[in-house]
């Protein structure tokens, strides 16, 4: 009897070990297989992770083809066991889906980038941004002509909602919610909003404000930001990428989602400082009345949209680095840190192994160029999408500075911002 009661324990732990280890299995390949793969247009990749895994792979635009150079044109099964051959065919994509003993895991891109070549940037650039929709802010309350206070949007809108529209009429910037609301007739208004990227409506009553004899919603709004960043790179077709790290409002901590933006030649003019605990920044004069480019997206890697202003003739391009190719050491950078003049400067990739999910911090840089430490302290605001050049290829951008040191920061794989 006691031999068959340690006969079903041994089973028992055998059964849990068994579970633990492919539980431990699943998860460390779900974690550590990596969900992007890039591969350059004309060239092969070999794909060896040696896992018992099963993959399908799915492409529309025939991005890539594998082993026996048969393009991928809907679906073929692979073996990650056995070590797999992808080539480049063109620009695009692929979908590789994964499973563990039939078990599906996770979903890998595989992305051809194009056979381009890059103009790096370094100037300094002025943005400004429209949002798409009318950012709340925050509510507030309306003073009445009975001398109460009464705050209509409390508890229906949010800090970062975006109004869209105002009864089916699509609001362009605050002022034409805030005359729509001043001169509706009625008693409620139904207002379109984007919440969480959901859109929902919303019914709020105006009331009167004391002050200005006007309808008012009593809500603090916002519809465009303005700044100064550095221009990443562009290429002969006009396209050009900037900043690295998206464009947030100061208020809500949100990505902005914009309607429209454009790019304006800056000068610098001074630099305050960067010490520790206080980030310095650059500090420039925008011309606003010349626009160089159109803003049409922004998101967790950066802006992008399209250039006006086509490479010197004597503009060097730059062949774009994949993530692999990216080695700790010397490097440089390219800044506008006096009047519009872009010069380089010294520093040093110091790690390249970033586990954090915010691909604008994927890699650790620091300031080794004395006369850029003299003029600014390191890295300042306004420095972001500063192009980092290492081995005569373009591999990333600055994005980020280290608060408690200004010669520390992090950078963005030029990689991922073309990906976005």
């Amino acid at each position: 009897m006691n031999s068959k009661k340690r006969l079903k324990t041994n089973l028992f732990l055998l059964f849990i070990s068994l579970v633990v280890t492919l539980l431990i299995a699943y998860i460390s390949i779900a974690i550590f297989f990596p969900s992007n793969i890039t591969i350059r247009s004309g060239e092969t990749s070999l794909l060896d992770f040696n896992l018992p895994l099963q993959g399908n792979l799915f492409s529309q635009d025939t991005a890539v083809s594998v082993n026996s150079d048969e393009p991928v044109k809907n679906n073929i099964s692979l073996d990650l066991n056995a070590p797999i051959l992808l080539k480049a065919e063109n620009a695009g994509k692929a979908l590789l889906k994964l499973s563990f003993f039939g078990v599906p895991i996770k979903n890998s891109t595989i992305t051809v980038l194009p056979d381009i070549s890059l103009y790096p940037g370094g100037q300094a650039i002025g943005l400004e941004l429209d949002t798409d929709g009318v950012l709340v802010l925050g509510t507030g309350e309306v003073r009445l002509s009975s001398g109460k206070y009464e705050s209509p949007c409390r508890g229906i809108l949010k800090s970062g909602d975006l109004i869209q529209k105002a009864d089916n009429v699509t609001l362009t910037d605050k002022e034409s919610l805030i005359n729509y609301i001043e001169n509706c007739n009625t008693t409620n208004v139904k207002l379109t909003v984007e919440r969480n990227e959901e859109i929902i409506t919303v019914d709020v009553a105006p009331v009167v404000s004391s002050e200005s004899r006007k309808k008012k919603l009593g809500i603090w709004v916002r519809d465009s930001t303005q700044g100064i960043g550095t221009l990443t790179c562009y290429d002969s077709n006009g396209n050009f990428y900037a900043l690295g790290h998206p464009v947030t409002d100061v208020d809500t901590g949100n990505i902005m989602k914009i309607r429209d933006g454009k790019l304006m030649p800056t000068e610098i003019t001074s630099v305050n400082k960067g010490e520790k605990g206080s980030p310095g920044e650059l500090v420039g004069n925008t011309d606003k009345e010349k626009i160089i480019g159109d803003v049409t997206k922004n998101s967790q890697c950066g802006i992008a949209g399209n250039i006006y202003f086509n490479p010197p003739s004597d503009a060097k391009s730059y062949e774009i680095a994949l993530k692999n190719e990216v080695k700790e050491g010397d490097a440089t950078i390219l800044v506008t840190v006096d009047g519009t003049e872009v010069r380089p400067y010294n520093i040093k990739i110091e790690s390249t192994g970033s586990l954090s999910s915010d691909k604008s911090k994927a890699m650790t840089i620091q300031i080794t160029d004395n006369d850029l430490i003299k003029k600014t302290g390191g890295i300042v605001q306004g420095m972001s999408g500063a192009p980092i050049i290492q081995n005569g290829k373009l591999v990333g951008a600055v994005t980020h500075v280290f608060i408690q040191n200004p010669t520390k920061g992090y950078a963005i794989y030029l990689e991922d911002m073309l990906n976005f």
